[in-house]
């Protein structure tokens, strides 16, 4: 039977990992460990539809709560029981390695809106595409286009940078996620759990200070799997 690869787990000394039974979000949707000597794939059974985005991070998110998990990527399915033995196998050592980097941490994310100038930006995007401007017209609004695409960079390193000071010796690894949407910045912190709380009062402060000083809007996304640091 198919399964839905959701993540790995080192072996506890007792050789089973812990018992969700009374986790409904994972006892409902057929979620059961598949062992290999010292480590361990939490896998769901596949069924003719597929595996929805949100079930995959919620299921991650559960047992996450009672222990240490690599994530997976969303998608992977395997052939049966077996297949997923021998992933285990051969990616042992690999899997170890990091499991033991990543061993007793969450990832925290930093949502932050930077300030916006008004529509000028979508007024000059949008004249400059006109086929009624001027060579000379589309080269000028092309230019600023390009300046203020610069001044945004600038003022995202800058904020990255601010941010990293502010929450300095509160996270073991950070990252700067891409982002689809211009003037917006997406930080992940892997984070120790015992700094949670901390670096969630931190950084609701450097959010406020940050709103009150520039403009710019913080959201922290908290706690995951260490999905980016994998």
């Amino acid at each position: 039977m198919p399964l839905h690869l959701l993540g790995v787990a080192a072996l506890p000394r007792c050789g089973r990992p812990a018992c969700f039974s009374a986790d409904s979000k994972l006892h409902r949707n057929e979620v059961f460990w598949v062992l290999q000597e010292d480590i361990a794939a939490v896998v769901m059974s596949a069924h003719e539809s597929a595996l929805a985005p949100l079930l995959h991070a919620t299921l991650l998110e559960a047992i996450h709560q009672h222990m240490d998990v690599l994530p997976v990527r969303y998608g992977v399915t395997l052939p049966d029981q077996r297949a997923v033995g021998d992933f285990l196998q051969q990616r042992r050592v690999e899997l170890l390695e990091s499991l033991g980097r990543l061993a007793g941490t969450g990832e925290l994310g930093l949502r932050i809106l930077l300030p916006t100038t008004p529509d000028a930006d979508v007024e000059a995007a949008t004249a400059a595409e006109r086929p009624s401007s001027s060579p000379a017209q589309y080269l000028a609004l092309r230019r600023q286009r390009y300046q203020r695409t610069d001044r945004r960079e600038t003022q995202s390193a800058a904020v990255v940078t601010h941010c990293l000071q502010s929450l300095s010796g509160l996270y073991r690894e950070q990252r700067r996620l891409d982002s689809r949407q211009p003037g917006i910045v997406r930080l992940a912190f892997l984070v120790s759990r015992e700094r949670w709380k901390i670096f969630q009062r931190r950084a609701e402060l450097l959010a406020s200070s940050a709103e009150s000083t520039s403009g710019a809007r913080g959201t922290l996304l908290w706690p995951w799997p260490p999905y980016s640091f994998v």
